[in-house]
């Protein structure tokens, strides 16, 4: 069945399309927070230039983005593997199954970075950059857990046609 093969593509390529995202939403809510903190009591008579971000939303974004990165390479990794599944048509199944789940062991850390939410982590004391964040920010991070999900069915779906050349 076709369908089967599609379903799994589909959903492999929707779990690496959330990563970009997931930075993107959380660019902006940085960027959001970053023009708060500006307008701050304590940034006055010697506010940045607009294009330098603060040490709170510069590291909130180089965290986001190697959560990005990581989330990125592993639904590459997990693409390549469901392609191969298809194209070796059941032989060396088990051995890809395993890879898949070697590889998407780096989600789980991941993951856990994304839940702790790099741009309210709290690792500064700026309250300012705080107040200026969008209320849908935390949620952001479910993004990166339905790419994870559809990552998972789609190789899944995969597997499945694999193992079943009716189910193609």
């Amino acid at each position: 069945m076709v369908i089967n093969v599609r379903k799994g593509l589909v959903l492999l390529a929707l779990g690496l399309a959330l990563a970009p995202v997931y930075a993107a939403l959380n660019y902006r809510a940085i960027r959001m927070g970053e023009e708060a903190l500006r307008r701050g009591p304590e940034w006055e008579g010697s506010v940045p230039l607009t294009d330098e971000m603060s040490s709170v939303a510069e590291n909130a974004w180089m965290m986001t983005w190697w959560i990005t990165l990581g989330a990125g390479l592993v639904g590459v990794a997990l693409i390549v593997i469901g392609a191969l599944l298809l194209r070796l048509r059941g032989r060396g199944r088990t051995s890809l199954l395993t890879a898949a789940w070697v590889v998407a062991v780096p989600y789980l850390p991941i993951l856990a970075l994304a839940l702790l939410n790099p741009v309210q982590a709290g690792i500064y004391d700026a309250p300012g950059y705080d107040a200026g964040l969008p209320w849908w920010q935390p949620a952001t991070r479910f993004l990166l857990i339905a790419a994870a999900w559809a990552q998972a069915m789609g190789l899944t779906w995969l597997a499945r046609a694999s193992a079943n050349p009716s189910h193609r």
